[in-house]
């Protein structure tokens, strides 16, 4: 692990994980420069994984062996507050925050525990870090920050009136319409898109750029050339407009006999999986 400890390193780490403050207690008091030493190679340390773990008892015992309560860690350099913002531990953040917690401390992206709060839809806890004092950002800030897509501005907007929010459903319905809405248009890959960006993105494994037919200028619509069906096949989208003779039922399988020699068989799968992937710790419960 780097830092001469590996060993009882491991062993605090499930002594707090597992709630034993004597054996705790016992250790720092043996050393106390273990109460504010990184554990795992400066992945954590005692007061941050406490505070994510949400154990307060074993906090505050950190904190009467003179745990720094500001103690940074992680590649994201985030204090024991902000942990527990990431967590949507409200108790935790009161306690530390109670504590003497520094609310404005930002980690090495820039962001406070209420920044944190936000990218990780935490209502109640960016809603009292908000009556502590804290302002949040313009929507746009944290568009690209975000966990899970969600109504960034409509999520701003109650809490900067400090509304009391009973379900996180109410952030997620605009962003549900607007991929239904999406889904609905008849979409097909980009023609636009140039050999240089097409390469890399394969070799990058990304998604293709999709964008609305009608939003093509007419010469210059997929199907009109080698290009546009190819990277449409290889998708495994119809490059033809519904209705056209190529596409009369407007289905993925019909392909130009022209091309046959030329177009590898479509993969199916590829680039059709357009759902978000959401930790396991994100699960949104209701407000109580």
């Amino acid at each position: 692990m780097g830092n001469g400890h590996s060993a009882q390193d491991e062993y605090l780490l499930e002594a707090i994980l597992t709630n034993q403050e004597a054996e705790v207690s016992n250790i720092l008091t043996k050393d106390s420069t273990r109460v504010n030493a990184p554990l795992l190679n400066g992945m954590t340390n005692p007061i941050c994984r406490a505070a994510y773990l949400g154990k307060r008892n074993m906090v505050a015992l950190i904190l009467k062996h003179q745990g720094d309560i500001n103690l940074k860690c992680g590649g994201k350099g985030n204090t024991p507050l902000m942990w527990s913002a990431w967590r949507n531990n409200v108790k935790m953040v009161q306690f530390l925050v109670s504590q003497g917690a520094d609310i404005e401390a930002t980690n090495n992206e820039g962001l406070n525990a209420l920044d944190v709060a936000i990218v990780r839809v935490s209502y109640a806890t960016a809603l009292f870090l908000k009556k502590q004092g804290l302002s949040p950002k313009p929507a746009e800030f944290y568009e690209d920050k975000l966990q899970v897509k969600f109504d960034v501005e409509l999520f701003i907007e109650k809490l900067e009136n400090e509304e009391q929010v009973h379900s996180f459903n109410i952030f997620y319905k605009k962003i549900e319409r607007e991929e239904q809405e999406w889904l609905s248009k008849d979409l097909v890959i980009d023609p636009r898109e140039t050999w240089k960006k097409w390469l890399t993105r394969n070799m990058n494994f990304e998604e293709p750029p999709m964008v609305p037919r009608e939003d093509i200028p007419e010469d210059n619509q997929p199907h009109t050339t080698f290009y546009g069906k190819m990277t449409c096949y290889l998708n495994g989208i119809n490059p033809y407009p519904p209705g056209h003779k190529n596409n009369p039922a407007k289905t993925n399988d019909t392909v130009d006999a022209l091309d046959k020699s030329k177009v590898k068989e479509p993969d199916q799968e590829l680039g059709r999986n357009r759902e978000e992937n959401k930790e396991d710790d994100l699960a949104i419960e209701d407000i109580k």
